[in-house]
């Protein structure tokens, strides 16, 4: 599988490391195995069958978010994160993958996604709402609020509780991962249309499913133009999360759509928009939960008092309460906006 990426790697491998200052795993660890470039090189080895090396410069293949930021700086426009899970692959191959790893893998196979939620069934309509493993382990009332704004403004849906398979692409685990995504293929045949609410979950959904008809739950709210009871004066700042931006290359419609419930822009971090800094990504806090915790300080480093953030992802809102910010979820501002109270 790896085989198919040996341009790209012999590329990164003899580079003079322009990435090396976006990456955030390197930016946050200070440490020079962990840039991109290196881990090209690792992946150099993989590719060539020398994996002889030590066990803690192999686990650099592990230390990539998949943020895709590398490919914004890349003169070539090499993304490393797309080739990084197949090397991740080989390494699992091999019988050496990081534990962190296998731990997802097995509660995937257990539950269908790693965070051990019990999904329930429900029948499927033509339109359905995909909130997403992230979203329905951790914010059951978020969703539940976005569904109440759909029906506000006239949407028929059901909700579909599946994972988009993310896990199991990020570890590496890509034989698991087509399984799961034949599954989805066959689960939402006769669906017309996917409401999703985590970026993430979009880009998949279109890249690996092949299915292209979705719309996110907010620029449906803000479509509908529902009156709006209270708008919030709060100061803000609005993080791009790394989905929507570099890889759905979406941005500006959420900032119209946060116009209808602030009463002022939000602020822009220094990095911002396709240049965003990631919250510290997604699963791989199985496998590094220092690091990411790092990585996400860096990203709130701008913050004053007083200062909350908004994102429209459930993993970078949970990393970033994890980190002890003041988070909006843009669901629940837009349902307080119209609804009215907290």
């Amino acid at each position: 599988m790896i085989k198919k990426f040996s341009k790209e790697i012999e590329y990164c491998t003899f580079c003079p490391k322009m990435c090396r200052f976006v990456c955030p795993a390197c930016e946050a660890t200070g440490d020079e195995a962990r840039t991109p470039t290196f881990r090209a090189y690792v992946l150099y080895r993989i590719l060539n069958k020398k994996t002889d090396m030590a066990p803690d410069i192999r686990k650099t293949i592990y230390s990539c978010v998949l943020c895709r930021a590398c490919k914004t700086v890349c003169a070539h426009g090499i993304d490393v994160s797309s080739y990084t899970p197949f090397g991740r692959a080989q390494l699992n191959k091999d019988g050496l993958a990081d534990e962190g790893g296998k731990r997802v893998l097995d509660r995937f196979l257990k539950h269908g996604n790693p965070y051990e939620i019990d999904f329930k069934d429900s029948l499927v309509t033509d339109t359905v709402f995909f909130p997403g493993c992230k979203y329905l382990g951790f914010y059951r009332k978020t969703v539940e609020r976005g569904e109440e704004l759909l029906r506000y403004v006239g949407v028929k849906f059901s909700r579909m509780e599946k994972c988009c398979g993310f896990p199991l692409y990020s570890m590496g685990y890509i034989e698991e991962f087509e399984e799961h995504i034949k599954k989805l293929k066959k689960e939402l045949k006769k669906v017309r249309e996917i409401i999703t609410a985590c970026p993430t979950c979009e880009w998949f959904i279109r890249e690996f499913v092949g299915f292209t008809n979705t719309r996110d739950l907010i620029s449906i709210i803000a479509k509908g133009n529902p009156p709006v009871k209270n708008r919030q004066t709060k100061s803000f700042y609005y993080h791009d999360p790394c989905y929507r931006v570099r890889f759905l290359e979406k941005g500006d419609d959420i900032r119209e759509s946060l116009s209808l419930v602030l009463e002022n822009p939000p602020h822009e971090f220094l990095f911002s928009k396709e240049n965003t800094f990631c919250c510290g990504g997604g699963v791989i806090e199985f496998v590094d939960p220092v690091m990411v915790k790092n990585i996400t300080k860096m990203r709130l480093r701008e913050l004053k008092e007083g200062d909350s953030v908004i994102t429209s992802c459930p993993g970078c809102r949970k990393n970033f309460e994890n980190a002890g910010a003041d988070v909006y979820d843009i669901i629940d501002l837009f349902y307080e906006g119209v609804k009215g109270g907290k």
